[in-house]
């Protein structure tokens, strides 16, 4: 990202409710030509004066960044020539005049600009990489409220986070969650499974990042600790389908047990093992997203974090879980589900997820009108997802090739004599589809029994990968969903800086 040499603002706004008790809001602008800028609500003040404010870095206790008088008009404006951090933990002194006497805490809420890789064929036709701007916001807003109570900037966040855990031609490994996570100032990044993910192997792991900084919350210091978990890439496709017979789906249960056992030792490699106060923020989409609905419970299990302390917000999560006990006990989890991909549902049976499920049915039909205009207006590209009806009568269809988890694993289908096939299982079925995908071998899904056919022809039209797939699953449309839930239209403009800080 490329910072002004020169100038940066913070608006500080003050909302009083009695002369020495207020809350406060304070917004970090980079790149502003004005320098810093101060406001107060006048009626913070018995009468109009003259004082002094002095910022500090928080974490630190030292006076490190400015001294700046007060003007009568209620705002004061100071140059800078260095940049403050993303989400800035800062303590303002009170100096001659002031008519509180406490100093205050706070953490600058900083609108920070992304330009998110659009998903490779997402119009079901080879193109070049494109891309479209997204502004979030990072600070002490985020975390001001208990887990519990739903945040739209955390899940804005959280969804652009889960963008650049992908790979992309031009990036091939780790390199955009690396950036992202350095444009929010977060320190010793560590990413996990990243390398070799063109494997076309079976693959129980899935890549995640982890990365930790300080940010005061609500005039505390907390280590936040933010855990990215990727979707599925290449190998890790077999995994999916590995559903096991124990209540949570297997191979997103030995993913999980990767993620976790890594993160206790990231913990102690940094010393966060002995934090006094910590923060847990965990996303994912697709695979990523069950993952994290798994890794959060171990996280509670074994009593690494206080919930209220847990921030979980996921995006298309498949099913994992059979018999959820105390569903009650989940409400830090917050899972967007479009009921057009069939991804989250999927395994059928009884599986279900944790947490608060926000389901794009529930949505008004002004919402998922306004999602159609989010989706084009974000990618050019017309939206032509599935209808929920068509994913009912796709897990009906699989229902039916399958009852029952060990029909899933057992019942055998005869192929076409054409072809010469044996016989297949569902599973087996599956497993071919993703050889059709990881290593593009199509022949033996060609020969799979005629039973298995509104299935293929669910993911084929035309001869080719029907673009409904990708864009009902695509964090394009999730992030369209996620702007018409708060019936707020995606206009580009707003989310266009000066600076896009990763491409």
């Amino acid at each position: 990202m490329k910072f002004c040499k020169c100038f940066i603002a913070i608006i500080f706004f003050i909302s009083c409710f009695a002369i020495e008790s207020f809350s406060q809001d304070v917004t970090l602008v980079q790149n502003s030509p004005e320098g810093i800028v101060f406001q107060f609500d006048v009626n913070t003040f018995k009468e109009k004066q003259s004082f002094t404010v002095s910022l500090w870095d928080a974490v630190s206790n030292e006076e490190k960044y400015f001294t700046m008088g007060y003007s009568e008009d209620g705002t004061v404006t100071i140059p800078c020539n260095y940049r403050i951090p993303v989400g800035a933990n800062i303590k303002a002194t009170p100096r001659a005049g002031l008519a509180f006497t406490d100093s205050i805490y706070f953490s600058a809420n900083t609108p920070v600009y992304f330009t998110l890789p659009i998903t490779p064929l997402l119009n079901g036709q080879t193109m070049e990489e494109s891309t479209f701007p997204i502004k979030n916001i990072f600070g002490e807003i985020l975390f001001k409220e208990n887990s519990d109570i739903y945040n739209q900037d955390l899940a804005e966040l959280a969804l652009t986070g889960c963008v650049f855990s992908y790979p992309t031609k031009k990036r091939a490994t780790d390199e955009l969650i690396i950036k992202y996570f350095k444009e929010l100032d977060f320190e010793d990044i560590e990413t996990y499974n990243y390398h070799g993910i063109k494997s076309t192997e079976k693959s129980d792991l899935t890549g995640f990042a982890i990365a930790h900084r300080k940010l005061v919350v609500n005039s505390q210091i907390f280590d936040v600790i933010f855990v990215i978990i990727r979707g599925t890439v290449n190998g890790e496709w077999y995994s999916n389908f590995d559903i096991g017979f124990a209540n949570t789906h297997d191979g997103f249960t030995k993913a999980k047990n990767n993620v976790y056992e890594k993160f206790k030792e990231y913990l102690t490699k940094y010393g966060l093992d002995k934090a006094e106060k910590t923060k847990i923020f965990v996303t994912g989409h697709s695979r990523g997203a069950s993952v994290s609905g798994l890794f959060s419970e171990n996280l509670l299990q074994n009593k690494d974090i206080e919930k209220n302390n847990l921030y979980v917000y996921t995006f298309a999560a498949p099913n994992f879980i059979i018999n959820i006990e105390n569903k009650e006990s989940y409400h830090h989890i917050w899972n967007f589900i479009n009921t057009g991909d069939l991804v989250p549902a999927i395994p059928v049976w009884e599986y279900q997820r944790y947490g608060n499920n926000i389901l794009s049915n529930s949505f008004t039909k002004e919402q998922l009108e306004m999602a159609k205009k989010n989706f084009f207006n974000a990618t050019d590209f017309k939206f032509v997802g599935f209808k929920d009806n068509e994913i009912t009568k796709a897990v009906n269809d699989i229902e039916k090739l399958a009852p029952t988890v060990k029909d899933y694993y057992e019942t055998k289908y005869h192929g076409k004599k054409l072809f010469n096939m044996k016989s297949m299982t569902t599973y087996e079925y599956c497993t071919y589809m993703v050889d059709v995908l990881v290593k593009g071998e199509i022949t033996n899904a060609m020969k799979s029994p005629k039973e298995f056919n509104s299935i293929g022809w669910f993911f084929i039209k035309d001869g080719a990968v029907r673009p409904a797939i990708l864009q009902s699953h695509s964090l394009e449309y999730y992030l369209s969903l996620l702007y018409a839930y708060k019936n707020e239209a995606y206009d580009k403009s707003k989310h266009v800086d000066n600076m896009p800080n990763v491409k």
